[in-house]
Parts: structure tokens; sequence; C-alpha cells
């Protein structure tokens, strides 16, 4: 993917890429490398991550979450591909749930695991900084009206209602 390469060819970290940036190819779990020479160059390297926040269960203080591209893509939709998805963990104090685009600061490893037969997120975020920024979905409708977005702007779990 030539955007992953130009960015590390752009001399030293942090390199800041969109969440979308780690998609584009197939992951098969059967081959003994799975991921394509632009990924494996990322290892190890001090990222800053655009996405959507998904938490597993608790919407408070979170320490872990995940990181989409879309909450259209995933909430909505059909689920992300595993390529498509980043495990964050939280160094710090933790962070409440937000509707809104995201900025994750930090140092990013993958792993091929296996638990019990099922994959384990290949994508990790060791993440020294969150930042909240507008609602800039990729994969919202198009005829998601502005007053629509607002709501997604102003929206906390049980206080608003659509």
């Amino acid at each position: 993917m030539a955007n992953i390469r130009d960015t590390l060819a752009g001399g030293p970290g942090p390199y800041a890429l969109d969440i979308h940036d780690f998609g584009g190819w197939e992951f098969d779990e059967r081959k003994k490398q799975p991921f394509p020479e632009h990924i494996l160059a990322l290892e190890g390297k001090e990222l800053i991550l655009r996405g959507f926040m998904l938490p597993d269960v608790d919407f408070e203080n979170l320490k872990k979450f995940h990181l989409v591209r879309s909450l259209w893509g995933c909430c909505f939709g059909a689920p992300p591909g595993p390529n498509e998805i980043v495990r964050v963990t939280l160094a710090s104090d933790g962070v409440d749930y937000t509707y809104k685009t995201i900025e994750v600061r930090g140092k990013f490893h993958m792993a091929f695991e296996l638990t019990d037969g099922l994959l384990e997120d290949v994508f990790r975020l060791s993440a020294t900084s969150v930042t909240v920024l507008g609602f800039d979905d990729p994969l919202a409708p198009a005829t998601l009206t502005p007053e629509q977005k607002a709501k997604f702007e102003e929206f906390v779990p049980g206080q608003v209602e659509f």
C-alpha cells in the first residue's frame, strides 16, 4: 500500500495514518507470515491513528478498546476484518467513550496468535494519548443530515434520543 510506504519514507516518526490504511490486503491465517512487507515495516513504530472507538463492555474510564475505521461499517453493517481493527491499550488514565472521531498516539505492534482456535487481535497500539476530534465517518450514509451529524457530536450514551 503506497500510503504507508510513503509515510515511512518521510523521515522519523511519529507516523500519522488512518485506520483504513491497514486494510486493502487479505489476511490469510494459513500463511506462516500473514503480514505484507508494508505492514511489517510499522512494527515498533510510534503511530498516530484516526478512527472510531469500539468499547468491549464499559463506556467510562476505558483502559482498552478497539479502534475501527467506521461506526457504520462495524456497528451498523459488516464487521471489520482482522486487519481493519486495532486493539488500543492505554498506559495511563482511562478515557470515556465517544462517538466522535479520535486520534490515538502510541507504539504499534502486531501479533499472529490463536487462542482456542480463534484469532486474537492482530494489531495492537500501546497508547500514550487519545484526542477527541469531530465526527467524520467516511462510511456514514450520504443522506446523513447536518442535524443528525450534530447529534453524534453531542451524543452521550443513554442521554440523547434520536
